[in-house]
């Protein structure tokens, strides 16, 4: 009963990473480039990504960032293998990252 205690009481905190209400996201990905690599499997693909999140009831994020993405041909179907992201942002005002860009 007192793990159930503390699980109430850090809720209340409003320092509770849970999400109520969810976060709500609109993922934009744009100016995507696509280049062949050495290996016939393997496409190595440029893009730009807008990510804008209303979190609670007053605060709302906007991100921007250059993707790479590494895919790979598994069983026919492309994969992703790798991806690196840089934000345009010099810094990171948002409290956490909860979305996947």
């Amino acid at each position: 009963m007192q793990d159930l205690e503390k699980r109430v009481v850090r809720t209340e905190t409003g320092t509770c990473w849970s999400e109520d209400p969810a976060t709500r996201a609109a993922h934009v990905i744009t100016n995507i480039e696509v280049e062949l690599t050495d290996n016939p499997d393997e496409f190595k693909v440029y893009s730009l990504t807008t990510v804008h999140r209303n979190m609670n009831e007053d605060e709302e994020h906007t991100m921007v960032g250059h993707r790479t993405d590494l895919l790979r041909r598994v069983d026919g179907q492309l994969k992703l293998a790798k991806r690196k992201i840089i934000l345009d942002q010099n810094i990171f005002m948002n409290k956490s990252l909860n979305v996947y860009l």
